[in-house]
């Protein structure tokens, strides 16, 4: 494997603390502790150019790529990358000339051609080098950004059926309610139940609710309003058992009353 430009030293102020002598002496007694950690570290640990051309590379993600330490660094780092991300690959290589560092997710392609996800964090070092290089750290993400991707599609999935569902409500010619939780603390309705109800659709009408206060109905039952827990919505949810049958008036604030749906 091609080992880092320049030599790798450790520098240590004078009179180091005492909690860190076993590490220096760690560092001058074992001098190939960092061969170590580049030969068997799974993150991609490289320095490059700023032509995007390896200067060197560990051996355990070129071996995950498919590839051998010396084909990587035969091969342009451009020819890694997946084909639709080369135009990002060009502006990586710009950000870090002009700014000195980038971070990012980049797409490659491992030989059989999977896509894998690397996070990088690279830098570039101009000072106690004969050209600029940029020294870069990789790790491999492709799980995570699978599972995000997976969730977001799901979620999609979720909301096209729950506006399917609201559709298929909405053309309905009778109120219909749906409690949102198991305390029926939120509970929406389709187009005639907000118009019966003469409230705004998607508002919260549930008696439950933190804005029961605001409603511009109360229920009755023979000439009592009923309390919130003993309305039909509220007292199935609590008991697990349907309720039918419960004759309720909706008075209204301009003093109209009719008869309502079982509205909680």
């Amino acid at each position: 494997m091609a080992s880092h430009p320049g030599e790798r030293k450790f520098y240590f102020p004078e009179e180091a603390p005492v909690a860190w002598d076993p590490i220096r002496r760690a560092l001058e007694e074992n001098k190939d502790w960092y061969r170590d950690l580049v030969e068997h570290s799974q993150d991609l640990l490289c320095v490059h150019d700023l032509e995007g051309r390896f200067l060197s590379v560990n051996p355990v993600p070129a071996r995950l790529l498919g590839y051998s330490v010396e084909e990587m660094l035969r091969k342009p780092m451009r020819d890694f990358v997946d084909p639709q991300s080369r135009t990002e690959f060009d502006a990586y290589l710009r950000e870090i000339k002009r700014t000195g560092q980038s971070r990012g997710v980049m797409t490659v392609v491992t030989r059989s051609g999977e896509q894998r996800f690397w996070e990088y964090h690279n830098t570039l070092r101009t000072e106690g080098v004969a050209s600029p290089i940029v020294r870069g750290i990789a790790h491999d993400v492709t799980e995570r950004v699978r599972a995000e991707k997976a969730l977001r599609e799901s979620e999609a999935r979720e909301r096209a059926r729950a506006k399917e569902l609201e559709t298929v409500l909405d053309a309905v010619p009778v109120p219909v309610l749906i409690a949102h939780d198991a305390e029926c603390r939120r509970i929406t309705g389709n187009r005639a139940g907000y118009e019966q109800l003469r409230m705004a659709a998607g508002k919260n009408f549930s008696k439950s609710g933190p804005l029961e206060g605001q409603l511009p109905f109360r229920l009755m039952q023979d000439g009592v309003e009923i309390p919130a827990d003993l309305l039909p919505m509220q007292q199935a949810a609590a008991t697990g058992e349907a309720v039918y049958g419960r004759a309720l008036t909706m008075v209204f604030e301009d003093g109209l009353a009719r008869g309502g749906p079982a509205a909680g």
